[in-house]
């Protein structure tokens, strides 16, 4: 965990299928020679090997605010998503 003594933490997801279109669309853009399911069993890979590393394998934690990337459109819909939620906490911290 980064940050385990944070008072809003965000955590990240985006289904394979998405993540995987998303990744070979950039690496596209870039001449790259590579293909969907490449790109696909690449991601699937590395998110096994980030769940379940010994050290500071990537899980959420429990108070986590689950951010799901797969069902926003673009950087900017993620940031108004967080904007809200971290709006919500504050109104509940600190009654503004």
């Amino acid at each position: 965990m980064i940050l385990p003594n944070a008072d809003i933490k965000f955590f990240f997801k985006c289904d394979l299928n998405t993540a995987a279109k998303r990744r070979f669309r950039e690496l596209r853009k870039k001449n790259r020679n590579t293909s969907l399911k490449d790109v696909k069993k690449s991601i699937k890979i590395r998110n096994y090997r980030d769940i379940s590393r010994k050290n500071s394998p990537l899980l959420k934690s429990p108070d986590a605010i689950i951010v799901d990337t797969g069902k926003l459109k673009n950087i900017q819909s993620m940031i108004n998503k967080m904007s809200k939620e971290i709006e919500k906490k504050i109104k509940i911290k600190y009654g503004h």
